[in-house]
């Protein structure tokens, strides 16, 4: 894999987790207990990227966020735990 493409990917993963802590100080207002960043390779070209938002009830939402820019990923974790 590209070095630039692998580096990409970890800043989207490292930018998921401080979501994360943000969430963490809003807890009277989401049940979010952790989120999740994976990426689901095909190829070292294909490959597809999820956040799993996982709630303190058990239940996990899995979100499609391939190719989306960390604001998009942003947006759709929001829509989701906000809902």
């Amino acid at each position: 894999m590209k070095l630039k493409i692998a580096k990409m990917l970890d800043d989207k993963k490292r930018f998921v987790k401080r979501i994360e802590m943000l969430l963490d100080f809003d807890k009277k207002n989401n049940q979010v207990d952790c989120l999740q960043y994976k990426v689901d390779y095909q190829s070292e070209k294909c490959y597809d990227e999820y956040v799993k938002v996982i709630y303190e009830n058990g239940n996990v939402k899995s979100l499609l966020v391939t190719g989306n820019s960390n604001g998009a990923i942003l947006k759709e974790i929001v829509k989701e735990v906000y809902r």
